[in-house]
């Protein structure tokens, strides 16, 4: 048997799954889709009226804003805890609630945030780390509320409070409080740190807004920060959500000059970038960069490209772009078959997109909110067009009574070899009556 302290199994079991962490989580969240929200609220999706603010705030997150829908990154690339450690220093935290944060932040990365309170709630003087690992587990629960009553309730408000929730306002869209907390920390002599400014930054990624992550990014590097794969991505999301190329292209080339490496991610947000223009022939010059950087395309890589692609003669490129993908020996994730129902929707390929729901079926993938919203899409099209044809068919005039082709009793008629045109004749009197004029 090895003989070893609670407290150092604690460590070691806490450093094992930040291991595990960061192996899943090492690719930064870069596309011009929204991050991922994984809470669901009804099997049909659809929230009822008396949900709470916070269960609202889930739900819109998921449905039109938040948090993960078309990419399969799930989270942000996790920084070394550098950054913390000056301020975590100056904590003068007991080993039981050391224990209980760590206990606290695994519970937070699974969503369970109500047992993480449970046990929060036992402490009756909980000390900043344990407030602090609180409230990040409410922020990734996206628990709104809960994470500002127990912000307002901490008696010294640290860092790692103001960046989660920061990046909690930044995900449900609501910029300004954002604004307003980053102003908090400098009102109160704090200064914000690179995961206070990143989440900012992804903030303003939220909604697009490339100019405010721009010039969160200058200040970063004002203050001496030095930008990183992280700091750069979040800011490419930004520029990728708002349809900014030009922005995209040069934040590459100045990672470049940095010598900051670009990886997948970074590409991928220089491709969604053409997305909202729908310029497919300048998206696949940006994806043809990451064969010659060297770089797999993922997934994720391939769906943006599709999303570049609109109108009724896109079915070929996107199909194009299936069979590289399958060549490629990637595999389509849901958010793919979206895109590729999307397309075979706006081509009215009925056919084409039945096959593409029972492709996706017997893969084994489940349809979400997206995958519905293209089937509603298509039914109703479809259903339009039967009305369409049926109001035609109803207002089309009857048609007149036939003009009968039988000649009057009596007259015959043949056809002049010479002409080809008809002429007439009476069988009673040949020579007397025929004529070219039809009787």
């Amino acid at each position: 048997p090895i003989n070893i302290s609670p407290a150092a199994l604690s460590e070691s079991l806490n450093m094992l799954r930040a291991v595990q962490r960061n192996r899943l989580c090492f690719e930064a969240v870069l596309l011009g889709a929204p991050f991922r929200c994984s809470a669901r609220f009804s099997s049909d999706g659809v929230p009822s009226s008396g949900l709470d603010v916070d269960r609202r705030i889930k739900y819109w997150a998921e449905k039109k804003q938040g948090l993960g829908e078309m990419e399969g990154r799930e989270v942000f690339h996790v920084r070394p805890p550098r950054q913390r450690r000056t301020e975590e220093s100056q904590w003068d935290t007991s080993p039981e609630q050391m224990r209980l944060a760590g206990e606290i932040k695994y519970l937070g990365q699974q969503k369970r945030w109500q047992e993480a309170l449970t046990l929060f709630s036992a402490q009756p003087e909980p000390e900043p780390k344990l407030h602090t690992a609180m409230i990040d587990a409410c922020c990734k629960a996206f628990e709104l509320n809960a994470a500002k009553r127990l912000f307002d309730e901490m008696p010294v408000k640290t860092q790692g409070a103001y960046a989660s929730l920061i990046g909690l306002l930044g995900r449900v869209r609501q910029i300004q409080e954002a604004e307003r907390l980053l102003g908090d920390m400098k009102a109160a002599s704090m200064q914000p740190d690179e995961v206070s400014f990143t989440s900012l930054i992804m903030a303003y990624g939220m909604v697009g807004d490339a100019m405010g992550a721009l010039r969160t990014l200058r200040e970063m590097q004002a203050e001496g920060m030095q930008l990183d794969q992280v700091s750069y991505g979040a800011t490419l999301t930004a520029c990728g959500r708002a349809g900014d190329f030009q922005r995209a292209r040069e934040l590459l080339t100045e990672m470049d000059q940095q010598r900051v490496q670009v990886h997948v991610g970074h590409v991928t947000s220089l491709v969604t970038s053409c997305a909202r223009a729908k310029d497919f022939a300048t998206a696949r010059e940006a994806f043809a960069e990451l064969q010659t950087r060297g770089i797999q395309p993922d997934s994720v890589s391939y769906t943006s490209l599709l999303a570049c692609l609109a109108g009724p003669e896109s079915l070929p490129q996107a199909e194009a772009v299936l069979k590289e993908m399958q060549s490629a020996g990637v595999v389509p994730h849901i958010f793919f078959y979206n895109e590729m129902l999307r397309i075979a929707k706006e081509s009215d390929d009925v056919d084409r997109f039945h096959e593409l729901y029972n492709e996706m079926r017997s893969s084994g993938l489940q349809e979400n909110n997206g995958t519905r919203a293209q089937v509603r899409d298509m039914e109703f099209r479809q259903k339009r067009k039967v009305r369409t044809l049926g109001e035609q068919v109803t207002q089309r005039p009857a048609p007149s009574a036939p003009v009968s082709d039988a000649l009057p009793p009596g007259w015959q008629q043949a056809v002049d070899p010479a002409s080809g045109q008809p002429y007439y004749w009476q069988a009673s009197d040949p020579a007397g009556t025929t004529t070219w004029t039809r009787p």
